[in-house]
């Protein structure tokens, strides 16, 4: 009876996101677009111009009115620009996926784009997305569309059937919409999947 993102997670990945702890500083996008820090009164606008925002506790990733991609520094307030992609913003909110080393950003009418935090570079991934979530190691990353499943090569797969990273596999077709999908945590290879509620 638990949602898919639940029942496919390890007892690690569950404790961590049960675990209490020291608030991390909250963050809110006001009707001007401007993006504050803290709350009530003692809010401070620390951006101007967002469309969208992520924090991963130590940076927050932007894409700002224009369509540009984003980068800024909590310890240092320095903002670099990583690029401009090509994100659709007219239809809604862009929604970001937070892994250790990737963020996977999905736009409103469904176009995948990666951001490599170490190499600090932004790629177009895929179209017509619904979900993605990567898996237990972050070496591969599924994709959810309407009717597919399919995985997104992070790094090369040396093992049989063997993969290059940016290759997109589509893993199943269903002829109904496929309303979740999420890797089973026992074994990083599995998926599970739901058609209807």
């Amino acid at each position: 009876p638990y949602i898919l993102e639940i029942a496919t997670s390890s007892e690690a990945e569950l404790a961590r996101a049960e675990a209490t702890s020291t608030p991390g500083a909250i963050f809110t996008l006001n009707a001007k677009n401007q993006l504050t820090e803290g709350g009530g009164r003692a809010a401070r606008v620390i951006l101007e111009n967002v469309h969208s925002f992520v924090s991963d506790g130590t940076d927050v990733f932007f894409v700002d009115k224009n369509g540009f991609f984003a980068r800024l520094s909590r310890e240092t307030g320095a903002i670099t620009t990583v690029g401009r992609a090509g994100f659709l913003l007219d239809a809604g909110r862009i929604r970001f996926v937070l892994g250790q080393r990737f963020l996977a950003i999905i736009d409103p009418s469904g176009g995948l784009f990666l951001y490599e935090k170490e190499a600090s570079t932004l790629t177009t991934a895929a179209s017509e997305v619904a979900d993605v979530s990567f898996d237990g190691a972050e070496e591969k990353l599924l994709l959810r569309k309407q009717k597919s499943v399919a995985v997104l090569w992070l790094g090369d797969n040396v093992y049989q059937p063997l993969q290059k990273k940016g290759i997109v596999e589509e893993i199943l077709s269903e002829n109904v919409p496929i309303r979740d999908a999420r890797w089973f945590y026992g074994t990083n290879a599995h998926v599970v999947w739901r058609t209807q509620r």
